[in-house]
């Protein structure tokens, strides 16, 4: 992890040696000094997407001169100090960066070497670099660097998400803290310490009483950066999903439905039927079709028909299941489907079923993938099923009316 930090923030600081400017939105020029800004141009492209170029200059102007800046910030220098206070996020880029502003009403992101953060900010804090240090405070902090400090007095109102090779702590977390750091150190300190759950990755060392609530260690696979209580948003993203898949199971029945009613229940089945080529044939089809309608797009005069192609094939999927339970259901009952509500009610308990193990890993999804195919298969080759029946019919009858 330190080698990839490293080249992380060594081509950051090349690209800010590169590309040193300060910058503000328009809504704030008036509000900073005239003397840095360029003289006027004729040219339209010279100012794009409401960004206005402050100075150019990077080794004498690496900040703003006004103390209250009424938007969004953007600076990019070797060296930033920014002491003024900003209405908007603050994005710096640079080596040495220093954060003294009273206030910042906005989010703070930072990519440098040196950080040193000494401001209340409402919003988050979302920092990459060599060295951090925090002597303020956030709402959130998302923190990746080799060493982090939080300092004295220093706090984070919600959760903190630390990466790094130590992390210090003599401020408070007022809710969780993940660190993901080789040495986590929890240091004494009058008012400092986590009030929720501290998750931490390999050592923990914490210095005095009551600094923690409560420590989880935790692993690669059981990592989780997410909130544990339900909001209303996931509620109702419950509740969507829900209604879809009843929505699903209800159409599905409908669909079974409505092809049962045009199935003779005693229709007999083929036998000596090889279902391992139906589903390689069912395999082929899901494969190929879409090969040839992409190759037919590629042809002017072909792009109606591979759009027919495409929504046909797509309706084929959606309706596979359901036919190939019916199917199923019409072999598995044989001569017991003296009626169509006994080969619709057994089609439906198979579509059920199939909706029921599809939450078992891996198996489930085969299962499920073996019905799309052989489905496919059937539906492609109705068709020519029944050119193939008629044409036998018309065979017996000619062999009868011989025979008379």
């Amino acid at each position: 992890m330190k080698k990839i930090l490293s080249l992380s923030i060594s081509f950051l600081l090349c690209l800010c040696i590169i590309t040193s400017n300060v910058f503000a939105t328009s809504e704030a020029q008036n509000n900073v000094n005239q003397d840095l800004v360029p003289e006027p141009r004729t040219n339209v492209s010279d100012v794009q997407n409401d960004i206005m170029p402050i100075s150019t200059n990077w080794e004498e102007n690496n900040s703003i001169s006004q103390d209250y800046v009424e938007d969004d910030v953007y600076m990019s220098s070797e060296v930033i100090t920014l002491d003024q206070s900003v209405n908007g996020n603050v994005y710096l880029f640079g080596r040495d960066v220093n954060v003294n502003s009273s206030m910042i009403l906005g989010n703070l992101i930072v990519f440098g070497d040196n950080v040193n953060i000494n401001a209340d900010i409402t919003g988050s804090i979302y920092i990459v670099a060599n060295k951090v240090t925090i002597t303020g405070g956030a709402d959130d902090a998302y923190i990746m660097a080799e060493t982090v400090n939080f300092e004295e007095n220093s706090y984070i109102s919600r959760n903190a998400r630390v990466i790094s090779e130590n992390l210090n702590l003599k401020g408070s977390i007022e809710r969780d803290l993940y660190s993901l750091s080789e040495k986590t150190n929890i240091l004494e300190s009058q008012f400092g310490g986590v009030r929720g759950k501290l998750y931490y990755k390999d050592n923990l060392n914490v210095q005095g009483d009551n600094k923690v609530n409560e420590t989880i260690k935790i692993s690669d696979k059981t990592i989780e950066f997410k909130e544990r209580t339900e909001t209303f948003f996931d509620v109702l993203v419950e509740v969507i999903n829900r209604m879809v898949i009843a929505a699903q199971i209800f159409t599905a029945a409908i669909v079974i439905i409505l092809l049962c009613l045009f199935i003779k229940p005693k229709e007999n089945i083929e036998e000596n039927r090889n279902y391992l080529i139906d589903l390689l044939k069912g395999f082929v089809y899901m494969i190929c079709i879409p090969i040839i309608a992409m190759i037919l797009m590629l042809t002017i005069i072909g792009i109606p028909l591979s759009l027919i192609i495409f929504l046909v094939y797509v309706v084929a999927l959606f309706l596979s299941i359901p036919v190939a339970s019916i199917d199923v259901a019409r072999i598995i009952l044989k001569e017991k489907a003296d009626t169509k509500w006994k080969l619709i009610l057994s089609a439906i308990g198979i579509y059920l079923v199939l909706e029921i193990i599809k939450v078992i890993p891996v198996i489930g999804g085969i299962i499920r993938f073996l019905f799309i195919i052989y489905g496919l298969k059937l539906i492609i080759s109705f068709p020519f099923k029944n050119g193939k029946s008629k044409k036998e019919q018309d065979v017996k009858d000619v062999i009868v009316k011989t025979e008379e």
